[in-house]
């Protein structure tokens, strides 16, 4: 593994973690890459904790550092990691390739296999896609039966802030979208990240740069939007919620 700083086109961003970039002290920066590193070292432990599992997908890997901790959870783990960002995946390929991992660059609904994967790991993802129980259900059958599925999303609002993200979730609504795809919620992991709206709406912190602009003229336009952020600032504060499932897949394959 090389331990050179690589560039990388776009460097980190609010769609972007690249950790060799991160300003330190910054909760969009610092602070995300720690709760990433910890949803991702949660996940190898749940796979080293499973005997079966060695074949492994990272969908939509980024910069391949998460793909990097999978591949060291078990001596036998073969790791794909597959992002849609070609220079992410250069990236990945030179600053974490290792002979257990194979980097791919690829939309993740394209993916193609010749054998079951035995988890499959999407942390961050469907909140991205414009039919996320529809990219739910593609990892479903690449996953062999019985295998494991981990994934991320945020669980309070993020769509009005991140013009990347199409789709808002809760706790609930995941699960119940998990459900109706098949998965089996085995375990869970919280995360809480508290931020400051004055530098956020600032734009003082350097991965928020990208952040969407005109946020009154968005929440005029979208009411729901605004009525969903002042809900969820009233329970929680100023603090962004994630929520990371280990799931197995129930059923066989088609």
């Amino acid at each position: 593994m090389s331990e050179k700083k690589v560039a990388v086109a776009g460097s980190s961003s609010l769609e972007r973690l690249v950790p060799d970039d991160i300003v330190p002290g910054e909760s969009t920066g610092e602070t995300t890459l720690d709760l990433h590193l910890a949803r991702y070292k949660w996940a190898a432990t749940a796979i080293k904790n499973d005997d079966s599992v060695c074949r492994i997908l990272d969908a939509a890997c980024g910069v391949g550092y998460g793909s990097a901790i999978l591949g060291s959870c078990k001596h036998n783990a073969e790791v794909t990691g597959v992002d849609i960002d070609a220079a992410a995946i250069s990236y990945a390929l030179e600053r974490y390739g290792a002979s257990s991992i194979n980097f791919i660059h690829s939309d993740i609904s394209e993916i193609q296999c010749r054998a079951y994967f035995d988890a499959i790991v999407s942390l961050e993802t469907i909140e991205h896609v414009t039919d996320p129980l529809n990219t739910i259900n593609s990892f479903w059958k690449l996953l062999r039966p019985g295998g494991l599925f981990i994934l991320s999303v945020p669980v309070t609002p993020s769509v009005d802030v991140n013009p990347y993200h199409l789709t808002d979730f809760s706790a609930i609504s995941i699960r119940k979208m998990l459900k109706s795809a098949k998965f089996e919620v085995v375990d869970e992991l919280v995360q809480v990240q508290r931020f400051n709206p004055i530098k956020i709406l600032s734009k003082q912190e350097s991965r928020v740069e990208d952040m969407r602009d005109k946020l009154l003229w968005y929440y005029m336009k979208n009411p729901s939007a605004g009525i969903k952020r002042v809900y969820s600032t009233i329970r929680f504060g100023f603090s962004n919620r994630y929520i990371t499932l280990a799931c197995r897949k129930v059923g066989q394959a088609y």
